[in-house]
């Protein structure tokens, strides 16, 4: 269920919108960059509802009511459900060596429901973009620790012993360097995303 990324999914496409409250997807098939959205959401979420014609194009609508035939089930005894929060910047990339990646603004929240609450283990890598970044890593508010990344480009692995609650839980993500633009630092670059460093390989133990 599910697809990649940089931490296990546990539920599919469609639960996930029914998660969100989303009962209507819409495609316009003109825009060349998105091609491969139509087969992606035929796979998963069926044949288009309607069909229409705006400015020529044709635009392609999912209709995924009612809401709440679809949602997630309780997460199993033992295991986590883990959802990106606020602070993260756009898309699923990939590093040199090709594991994925999510890039982070200045501040990024792993939200965390355990199936059993107590103690685990959260191991992650995080990559610092541009210029040495140290990460602030806390849990409900409480500092868990700090990951120093003294080298730009370079990967450091890191793991935090967690006291999780019933519920959802909190893990921020703080650069205390702050975020920069990547089209201020490298050559021949338009990008202006705020980025201050890459986060792979997010597990709960």
């Amino acid at each position: 269920m599910g697809g990649p990324d940089i931490f296990p999914l546990d539920i599919s496409f469609r639960q996930m919108l029914d998660e969100n409250g989303v009962g209507f997807v819409t495609l316009h098939t003109g825009r060349a960059a998105f091609a491969w959205m139509q087969d992606y959401l035929t796979r998963q979420l069926g044949p288009p509802t309607y069909t229409e014609t705006l400015y020529g194009q044709a635009l392609l609508g999912w209709k995924l009511l009612p809401l709440g035939t679809n949602l997630p089930g309780p997460v199993a005894a033992g295991q986590f459900r883990i959802r990106l929060g606020d602070g993260w910047d756009a898309g699923l990339g990939k590093s040199d060596n090709g594991q994925l990646l999510r890039l982070v603004e200045q501040d990024a929240q792993l939200l965390v429901t355990p199936g059993t609450p107590g103690p685990a283990t959260l191991n992650l890598s995080v990559t610092p973009y541009i210029r040495p970044q140290t990460v602030e890593v806390s849990l409900n508010g409480k500092s868990l620790g700090k990951i120093e990344g003294k080298a730009p480009w370079q990967p450091v692995t890191a793991s935090f012993g967690l006291q999780l609650q019933a519920g959802k839980n909190i893990v921020q993500l703080h650069s205390s360097e702050g975020c920069l633009h990547p089209v201020d630092y490298i050559p021949n670059s338009d990008d202006q995303r705020c980025i201050s460093f890459a986060v792979q390989n997010v597990t709960l133990k």
